[in-house]
């Protein structure tokens, strides 16, 4: 156990609205989404847009539990070129128009769950914000992580630490579970660090033998009793290889369950019921899209079922319930300049049924479907002639109307209640 020191607060800088559109396409109330359009920030509320920012280039927003902060890579141009990508960290805060810069560069941005606190990694080191409306504090928890993973309760984490090279070999990834409270002054908080397991290396699964590296993407089982991850390799492996697998808590055993390419979006555990879904497959997609299958299997026991045709692949997917499963799917390519284009069906993992849900349209591509879960409709991002627009649809594809155009990424806030 030791305590920490308050390390730094942030750059405070005031924020006025730049620009709002009354209405984009078609009134769509009770939704809410962050989006990046030419590289600017935007909020996407009841039908209407506001432009957030306007001289940066914004990355990877992400959402607070409750939807009143913001969080999101940026750098102006001059300053990504002078530090070889490395990005600042920066908070929105709504309900002020208040927008804080982060002393400390980073990636991997995680909001809490159950508060407005984020962690970030910046280098190896792990650090905890506290936002407030007047500000956020940054706290540093630990070093020599690479990813890391809030519990539900939002008052600790699951950490990793990836394998090192050494004379005689790699070392293993292992799994931490990291926990800290307040210290004896303000200013600091006590951690405490306590080792899980060591992953083995090789990760084996029948012929197939993947070197860990690292350890990404963990996400909790509904249950919290099983941690979803991807173990990649060295990183040109890891381009075309690596292996999808679950780690049960209470059991500590790690069970590889296929191969897969190293895609956050690509491993999602059902609602409610301790059942995991992922596109398998191995092989990068920039040399053409195929050998991408989605997979739902079950745990202690393993069953496994593959639901994509032959000749087809699977890109995205999300999941409606703990039966059905929303799916873009396209014809199978081999060549990286053919068009994939892919559409949505929806899956009954019960029943075996599949239905297309959305018509083919020529030259357009619908991926990325994610069910808005307050709303109760779908949404996915299509894809025409290089530009992106926004859907939205009933959950069996009916009502579907355009909400945005000109996206380049999109995130939705998304509560689950």
């Amino acid at each position: 156990m030791k305590k920490l020191i308050l390390l730094s607060i942030a750059t405070l800088i005031l924020f006025s609205p730049i620009n709002v559109t009354a209405q984009e396409n078609g009134k769509e109330t009770g939704l809410k989404a962050a989006f990046i359009r030419e590289g600017h920030l935007w909020l996407y509320h009841e039908s209407e847009t506001t432009q957030l920012t306007d001289d940066l280039y914004v990355s990877r927003p992400i959402w607070s539990h409750d939807g009143t902060w913001l969080a999101f890579e940026a750098n102006s141009t001059i300053e990504s070129e002078q530090r070889e990508g490395l990005n600042d960290i920066w908070l929105h805060h709504l309900p002020t128009n208040k927008q804080f810069k982060l002393s400390i560069p980073g990636k991997d941005i995680y909001w809490s769950p159950t508060k407005n606190e984020l962690a970030f990694i910046s280098g190896s080191s792990l650090s905890l914000v506290q936002c407030t409306s007047d500000g956020p504090v940054i706290y540093p928890l630990t070093d020599g992580v690479s990813s890391f993973t809030w519990a539900s309760n939002g008052k600790s984490m699951v950490v990793t630490a990836a394998a090192a090279i050494f004379p005689d070999g790699w070392s293993h990834p292992r799994i931490y579970n990291a926990t800290w409270k307040k210290g004896k002054k303000e200013e600091e908080i006590e951690v405490s660090v306590s080792s899980i397991f060591t992953v083995p290396s090789p990760v084996k699964l029948e012929d197939i033998s993947v070197l860990s590296i690292a350890l990404r993407h963990l996400k909790w089982s509904p249950d919290e009793r099983w941690i979803s991850m991807t173990v990649t390799p060295t990183a040109s492996w890891s381009m075309d290889q690596n292996i999808v697998g679950i780690f049960a808590v209470e059991n500590k055993v790690f069970i590889p369950l296929g191969e897969i390419l190293d895609n956050p979006s690509w491993i999602q555990w059902a609602p409610t019921k301790p059942i995991v879904a992922s596109i398998q497959g191995s092989g990068r997609t920039t040399v053409g899209i195929n050998n991408k299958k989605l997979v739902v299997q079950t745990v202690m026991p393993t069953q496994t079922k593959t639901y994509t045709p032959k000749g087809y692949a699977d890109i995205d997917f999300t999941w409606l319930d703990d039966e059905k499963i929303v799916v873009a799917r396209g014809k199978e390519t081999n060549k990286p300049s053919e068009f994939f284009q892919s559409t949505l069906f929806v899956v009954n993992t019960k029943t075996d049924e599949q239905v297309q849900i959305i018509p083919n349209e020529d030259r357009k591509a619908d991926s990325a479907p994610i069910l808005l879960h307050r709303a109760n409709k779908i949404s996915w991002m299509r894809t025409s002639d290089q530009k992106t627009s926004i859907w939205v649809s009933n959950p069996d594809g009916s009502d579907a109307k355009m909400i945005l155009e000109h996206v380049d990424v999109i995130e939705w806030y998304n509560p689950k209640k």
